[in-house]
């Protein structure tokens, strides 16, 4: 919950407050029940403008995977429907079901929300394996244009994966003694003004 904690107003102090991850970090490390590295590694996964810019062609990107995987999804399930003749009751709760994961993680890229790119990941992964296990391996075998579906898939997972590591702001701990002999310790973050123009980055 601390660790939540952090996130949520370290957003609102950098997001809102248009301040450094440097300033949350002095003013949330006295309020929270966290070490310096858990409070400051919360804070160090919020992008700053310079990150959300560098990364924007990627996260575009991600969210085009994504929209892919739905279209990809409704065009079996609907293929299935017909194949099979299901009802629509059944055949809905399907499609709810498989559109779950990517609108999730199309939430999480507008919002640019790591934790979440990170588990959408790993349901793709569990997802392609399951396939693979139901017998998808050996159409994939028999017909390599098969593989094409899943392009959007290994474009999403990797991206998943890449783009929380590519949002850090960079930091370091530092230790020594001061001018009275007192040793200190203290988290120095490297980065550039976090400044923002979009308040919609922020945790619910």
């Amino acid at each position: 919950m601390s660790k939540r904690k952090a996130r949520v107003r370290g957003g609102k102090i950098i997001v809102n407050q248009k301040r450094t991850h440097q300033e949350a970090f002095e003013e949330l490390k006295p309020q929270l029940n966290l070490s310096d590295d858990e409070l400051a590694g919360e804070l160090a996964r919020i992008p700053n403008k310079e990150k959300i810019e560098k990364t924007k062609v990627l996260n575009v990107i991600f969210i085009i995977c994504l929209g892919l995987i739905i279209v990809l999804r409704s065009i079996g399930l609907l293929a299935l429907g017909m194949i099979t003749n299901l009802s629509w009751i059944p055949l809905l709760i399907a499609f709810a079901i498989a559109l779950v994961v990517p609108a999730l993680g199309i939430y999480g890229a507008v919002k640019y929300k790591p934790e979440l790119y990170r588990s959408v990941g790993f349901l793709f992964i569990l997802s392609i394996f399951r396939s693979f296990r139901n017998g998808e391996f050996e159409a994939i075998t028999a017909d390599p244009y098969a593989l094409i579906g899943y392009i959007p898939f290994l474009g999403a997972i990797g991206l998943a994966f890449y783009l929380p590591y590519a949002f850090k702001v960079s930091y370091k701990s530092e230790s020594g003694v001061d001018e009275e002999g007192n040793r200190f310790s203290k988290v120095v973050f490297e980065e550039s003004e976090s400044q923002f123009n979009d308040s919609e980055l922020l945790d619910d």
